[in-house]
């Protein structure tokens, strides 16, 4: 997908065209009409957020209508291919299906007039395509970049690693919220090449910090270790295995202090890449953390399966641990099988000193959540450890 800028009066696309691309008007008017007995017939003005020439995205026909600038106008152009690559990139037994159901469609209906398409399901279309193209110039532009929220020793109240959280960042609207764009990255396959790109800025970002407050206080310092959630999209294939391998090989970093976090969802789509993938991350020295620990509805047989290193318990058990005995004896339980296993154990969501305290007295080792932070940019993180850990940061 790309950005074009049209002139007033020029003809976009004329009735009767080839036809391989559809267009999302983001600035300006169009025009679309059709020629009845020597006169134009205008058919409707379309403006910004619109979509026009979609029936490309489907077939190749031949364009059923001469759609014009009646302004400046800026569109996003979406080619069909790229339709078909984000599906595949995405859910290729999805795209098979959509394909077979287009054709089908394409069967039934006359193609001299588009079928209708809800207002509902055409307002999401393009909500996705536009935001697809953002993501996609986005990373292009290096928008994207790692916050930073500390992972605590609760023993010692220290910070022992981070996780690194994907941001994104545009120059004419700020930090967009995750809940905005994360979702189409999924469903486009791109949250793969930001994870990529959030992974190697973030585990930069924490080497360079650790460096100047080594270099500031004169001594090494404890090494922090980095987590980072990697989406379900990254487990299949082999990808996530290479970008990491190249990172390893690059960053002179301890492989031991990269912990990458899984959702079940990553490990159920496709269990055998999933454990090859896992599997090679480990031989690499990378150690492997099951995230939302409790809340699936396998976890324990993929600590039976899976190579897992470290359990996070779910916040939602965390945030109830003052007003429920249920949530307590989960959390208990989940300590006391990462102790028999020997592996790390992590709560999320800690917003209270008190709720700090019952993990302690549990016998958690790590915590993380707002009532020690929230996540931070890279220059506040190296301020927090340049100012001593929390209290100076």
């Amino acid at each position: 997908m790309y950005r074009k800028s049209i002139a007033p009066g020029i003809v976009v696309f004329g009735e009767g065209a080839p036809a391989d691309c559809a267009y999302i008007i983001e600035r300006g008017s169009v025009e679309i009409a059709i020629e009845r007995d020597g006169r134009l017939v205008v058919l409707a003005a379309l403006g910004p957020g619109e979509i026009f020439g979609e029936a490309a995205l489907i077939d190749d026909d031949l364009r059923p209508a001469t759609a014009t600038a009646r302004t400046e106008l800026d569109v996003l152009v979406v080619p069909r291919d790229a339709i078909g690559e984000s599906l595949r990139a995405s859910q290729p037994d999805i795209y098979s299906l959509v394909t077979s159901l287009l054709m089908r469609l394409q069967a039934v209906h006359d193609r001299r007039a588009s079928p209708p398409v809800a207002g509902a399901m055409r307002d999401d279309v393009v909500r996705t395509l536009t935001i697809e193209g953002e993501l996609r110039q986005g990373l292009d532009n290096d928008e994207f970049e790692p916050f930073f929220q500390p992972i605590v020793d609760l023993d010692t109240g220290e910070i022992a690693g981070f996780e690194a959280l994907a941001r994104w960042r545009k120059p004419d609207r700020g930090l967009i919220p995750p809940i905005e764009f994360i979702g189409v990255a999924e469903q486009t396959g791109l949250i793969r090449e930001i994870d990529a790109v959030v992974l190697a800025s973030a585990w930069k970002s924490l080497a360079s910090a650790q460096e100047a407050v080594a270099g500031k206080k004169g001594r090494s310092t404890k090494p922090l270790f980095l987590s980072i959630n990697i989406a379900a999209e990254n487990f299949v294939d082999m990808q996530l295995v290479a970008n990491v391998r190249k990172l390893l090989g690059t960053a002179g970093f301890d492989p031991s202090l990269l912990k990458l976090e899984i959702t079940e969802s990553g490990l159920i789509n496709s269990p055998e890449i999933a454990y090859r993938v896992l599997t090679e991350l480990r031989s690499l020295g990378v150690s492997i953390a099951l995230d939302d620990f409790g809340t699936g509805y396998s976890s324990l047989s993929y600590l039976h399966r899976f190579p897992i290193d470290s359990l996070k318990i779910d916040r939602t058990f965390v945030n109830a641990l003052a007003s429920s005995d249920r949530s307590r004896a989960i959390v208990r339980t989940i300590v006391g099988l990462g102790q028999s296993m020997s592996l790390k154990v992590i709560a999320e969501g800690i917003e209270e000193e008190s709720t700090a305290d019952m993990l302690r007295e549990m016998g958690l080792q790590y915590g993380q959540g707002y009532h020690y932070s929230m996540p931070v940019g890279r220059a506040s993180m190296q301020q927090m450890l340049l100012g001593g850990g929390l209290g100076g940061s």
